[in-house]
């Protein structure tokens, strides 16, 4: 077994990483007002699955849950309210 590193194109990753069902890696991070991500394990394929936008959450903080091929987590803020809060990513 060795070790891969994986250098991303995203900056200020700031939770684990999830292993889906399917091989592919999701995690979020910080730039701009955050972002939700996958990434082949190969490191090949890295796409932004969505992009906050501050009124639907900001700085998306802990760790992502999967789900029935849902995607949860939490955000620090942002929201009607600039309160954070929950969401989810079909």
């Amino acid at each position: 077994m060795a070790l891969k590193t994986l250098y991303l194109d995203t900056s200020s990753i700031n939770s684990g990483m999830l292993l889906g069902e399917n091989g592919t890696l999701y995690g979020t991070d910080q730039k701009g007002k955050g972002n939700i991500f996958s990434v082949s394990t190969d490191g090949i394929s890295l796409s932004i699955l969505h992009t906050f936008n501050g009124t639907d959450g900001q700085s998306p903080n802990g760790y992502l849950i999967l789900h029935n091929n849902i995607l949860y987590g939490t955000t620090y803020s942002g929201g009607s309210i600039n309160g954070g809060g929950y969401y989810f990513f079909i």
